[in-house]
Formats: C-alpha cells, structure tokens, sequence
C-alpha cells in the first residue's frame, strides 16, 4: 500500500512542506545554519532513528519524505527495540519513530528505557488500529504522538514531523536562553560576592555587610593569594579561567582589586592540621606556579594564611604592603610566603635637602647632584621605603632641579618632560625602582647634553677643559675638579672627553705632565725626582714608571740623550 500511494503523499507533503517552510525559515535559520569555508551555509540536521521489524515500511518511511525539508536525517534503522536502544545509546539521536509490536523488544519497552534515560529523545509511534491501548500507554511515557500505517495519506506524518522539528528548535532556544540567563545569574551571584569581599578589604568590617551565604566558608581557615603581572589587562582573562578551571570543585573565589594585581581565595580544607595546612599550601603553590608562568614571565605570586573573614582586612593590609614594596624593589619572579617575608614595617621617609640640591644644581655641580640623590635611592632602598613616597620624592627631586636650573637658564630635560604634569605622569606609570633610577638619571644627563649644546657644544666644553688641565697639571687635579670646573658630571664628561681627544682624563693628563718633564730635563739641572715633582707627580717612582711607558726610555737615560 505504501508502494501504491508514495508518489501521490509525497506530492502532497512536498506542497505542505513548502508553505510551512517559507513561514518559518527566518524563525529558525540562525539555530540551525552554520558557516562553512566557503560562506555556504550548512542545516544542522536531526538525527532520526526508525525501529521496525518488517523492511518495507522502514524503507517506505525513509523514502517518502524528503527529511531535509524538516531538518531532520534518517541516521539509523533497527528491526527490534533491543538494537534500537543500543543505537540510541551509542549515537546522539533526537527523533525515534518505532513500531509498537516487535520481537525481543517491543515498542513500549522501549519508549520506557528511552525516556527513562534520554529524556530530550523525541518518540513517534508505528500502530495499528487494534494497538490504540498500547498507544495509551506510551503517551503516559512520554511518546510525542502516533502514526497509524494505513492512513499516512492525510497527512499526520507530515503534521507530526514539522510538530516535532519545531518542538526541538523551540526546546533549544529555550534552553540556550535558559543557559544565557543561568550564566548572568551567576555572574551576577558572583559579582555579588566579589563586591562584598572586596568591601571588606578595602577596610569596612564584615558585620557592616550581609554576606552571601555562598561566601559562609570564609567563616573558616583559607588561603590568600596574590598574584602581581606587569600587563594584567592582557591577563587577567586567562588568568581568570584559569583559576575557575583549577579549582573548580574547590570553594574559591577570584577576582581584581588592584590594576595589576589578581587576588584568589581558595578554602583550606577541614580537618587539617597545621602541619598539614603548610604542605597544602605548598602544593597549591607548586600546582598555579607553573601555569602562571606559561601565562605570563612578569609576574609574583605573594600569598598567606588567613584564620577567617574578620581577620581578612588585617592580613590584607599586610599582604599589599609587603608585596607591593617587594615587587617595587626586586621586580617580578618572586614566589613568596608574606609571613615569613622581613621588611621593615613602618619605615620612616627620608627627607630630601632640598637646600643643598637646590645650591648644587644652581653651581651645576652635577657629580654632586648625582651623589646626593643617589644618597636618596640608596636610603629608600635599604628601608623598603613603599612605592608611593618613593615615587613622591623623586618628583620633588625632579621639580627642585628644574626650579633651579630656570633661575639662569633654560635647560629641558626630554626624558623627564616640560612641568609637573609631565613628571608625574611619567613617574606614575614606572613600575620598578631600577627603572624609576634610571629615568632620573637620564633626565640629568640630557639635561648635561643641553649644558653642553648651551656651552657652544662638545668641541667647546672640550676646549675648556683641556685649557683647565694645561693651567693646573702641576697640581693635585681630579676629575671631579675638572667636572666641577665645566659643570657636568664626571661620567658625562668623561665621555665627551674621549671621544673628542681621544684619551681619558687620567691618560691625556699623564701624558701632558710627561711632556713638560721631557721639556724640563732637556733644559734644566734638575734632577728627576724635582722634574717629577714640577709637573705634578708627587712620587718619583711613579713618575719614572709612566715616563718609561709613553717614552720607552727612563727618565736619567733620556737626560744623558
């Protein structure tokens, strides 16, 4: 019969299914298309089971519709409820579409075992007229609906698949809304308790907060960790699923409370001693470190124990400041217990002498700036003086220099900028204290560039140091005389010296005195230790040693030549 009557049902299904399709293509396409290489478009298509023992019908189904035009496939087939259920599950099927009366299996049996086990399976009953009893019974199952083999020409078949397919399409959009709504509602519970948390360690007390009942097991022993990364805004995501993935089944919380730093707050577990408590730590530690790194090379972990919720602020407190001074002074790298961690806890400012800075830098005593502001550094170092008042001091230094040098001239410094503004933006933005040294350092020495540009440049600063040398060789001369005579400092100067004579200071002075000598012995009675010490050198030995280098011959050997 179904031979007989295909060509005229498949018409007619074909003409319903049309209407159908253009009043709900728009509704479903976004579900149920994907893109390929090619920007074609793809139907994700339902997998259809039919279980029946006689293969006609089962080929007769499969070739009277066109199942695409329902998004569905016909995947499989069975001849008995028992090959059925065990292809239901081993594949992911939506559709199942059985026969009631099967041998081994029946029908309802298996529409049990389905439903009890796939519950989202979609069940399409086969039936006779005489199974109306069975069917009712499937129904209460959980069975979609029923087909009756003799009257597929009405049209139920088709009703009953386009019912299906949109009963799917709608059950999944429902259920991705479902899921959408489930996953704000938590980010929202979770926002919820970082706010919270982060409330209490930024100083309100935890009675002053009604504290989600998802946080109670901070009410207990857990630990604190901070993990501090030079660039956490391109981070912080990974790092972030990271530790939701690790801890996942861990009672844990994590979050940002500094712009470059993530705190985690996993729960210790119960029943732990307190010797126990130090290996687990240990453990966590060794576990996140690793991963951490491979996430990013600038960062430290800094982490202790905390008793419970009321003694978070406090431990906090000292959590940021240690690992902030530590990370300020010593960079990133560092994997640290803050309790077994020994930094001065309240160290005191050193203040700057503004007076003497002010007086150096108007006499462009430049070697001497250096020395007192490295005076400074050195001081700010030793007593883990916090990052803040460190960065405070340097801008005053800044601001002093500046101020003084614009009482006689106009000297700029690129590095440092053109006002207070400029200085502190660039202050704020360095992160470590041998970075925040070296921009100092630079911003004096282009301010030595300048000096010199100002002088009439390098040739003429070299000029007059030479002349200087030329006027005092026979004196006890330094280089700090020299520098303070042109007015930058000693390294700087000596830079410049080389690179226009050729020669340090140090070599072209030797050289200078060894050629007055040379004079002096050839018209003089001298003797060698009076030359020596016309020009300079107050030790005959010494004297001899370098006249016999530059010359090749000893000082008595050159004056009997």
């Amino acid at each position: 019969m179904l031979k007989i009557k295909s060509n005229y049902i498949l018409a007619q299904f074909m003409d319903f299914i049309s209407q159908v399709k253009r009043e709900k293509e728009q509704l479903f396409l976004l579900i149920y298309r994907l893109p390929l290489n090619k920007g074609r478009m793809m139907k994700i298509l339902l997998k259809v089971l039919i279980v029946d023992d006689e293969l006609i019908v089962r080929k007769g189904l499969k070739a009277l519709i066109n199942w695409e035009d329902y998004d569905m496939d016909v995947a499989f087939e069975a001849t008995n409820g028992e090959d059925a259920f065990n292809i239901v599950n081993n594949h992911n099927i939506d559709v199942l579409i059985t026969d009631i009366r099967m041998p081994l299996m029946d029908g309802i049996e298996l529409t049990r075992k389905v439903k009890e086990s796939f519950q989202q399976i979609k069940v399409v009953l086969l039936t006779c007229y005489n199974d109306f009893e069975f069917v009712q019974e499937a129904l209460q199952l959980g069975a979609s609906g029923y087909l009756l083999k003799t009257d597929l020409e009405d049209g139920n078949l088709e009703k009953q698949l386009l019912k299906i397919s949109n009963e799917i399409k709608n059950e999944r959009i429902n259920l991705e809304s479902y899921k959408k709504l489930e996953i704000n509602a938590k980010k929202s519970a979770l926002l919820i308790q970082e706010n919270q948390v982060s409330s209490i360690l930024n100083g309100t007390p935890p009675e002053e907060i009604l504290i989600d009942n998802e946080l109670k097991w901070l009410n207990k022993p857990f630990l604190l960790i901070k993990i501090k990364v030079s660039q956490l805004d391109c981070q912080i995501n990974s790092l972030k699923e990271y530790f939701n993935t690790t801890f996942k089944d861990e009672l844990s919380l994590t979050f940002q409370l500094e712009s470059q730093a993530l705190y985690t707050i996993i729960s210790i577990p119960k029943k732990t001693s307190q010797m126990l408590v130090l290996q687990w730590q240990e453990l966590v530690i060794n576990q996140i470190s690793p991963k951490l790194k491979e996430v990013s090379k600038e960062l430290s972990i800094y982490y202790s124990r905390c008793d419970n919720i009321d003694s978070l602020y406090s431990k906090n407190e000292l959590l940021t400041g240690n690992s902030n001074r530590h990370w300020f002074y010593y960079g990133y790298g560092a994997i640290l217990n803050i309790d077994q961690l020994s930094l001065n806890p309240h160290p005191q400012n050193s203040p700057i002498n503004i007076r003497q800075l002010n007086e150096l830098t108007i006499l462009r005593n430049w070697e001497k700036v250096k020395k007192a502001c490295d005076e400074n550094f050195e001081t700010y170092k030793s007593i883990c003086l916090d990052p803040e008042t460190v960065k405070l001091n340097v801008i005053t230094m800044v601001e002093t220099i500046m101020i003084s040098l614009q009482s006689n001239s106009n000297l700029f410094s690129s590095s440092w900028g053109k006002n207070s503004i400029d200085y502190k933006e660039k202050v704020n933005r360095i992160l470590f204290f041998k970075d925040l040294k070296e921009w100092f350092y630079q911003g004096i020495e282009d301010l030595e560039q300048n000096r010199v540009l100002f002088m009439g440049g390098m040739n003429q600063v070299v000029i007059q140091a030479v002349s200087f040398i030329e006027t005092n060789y026979f004196k006890e001369i330094t280089l700090d005389d020299l520098s303070a005579e042109v007015g930058l400092s000693q390294s700087y100067l000596s830079t410049i010296f080389k690179k226009v004579t050729g020669k340090s200071f140090i070599e072209y002075l030797n050289d200078l005195r060894i050629e007055k000598a040379k004079q002096l012995l050839n018209t003089s009675n001298l003797k060698v230790f009076e030359v020596a010490n016309k020009v300079g050198f107050n030790d005959p030995k010494y004297f001899s040693k370098q006249f016999k280098r530059i010359t090749g011959i000893s000082p008595n050997a050159y004056k009997v030549n």
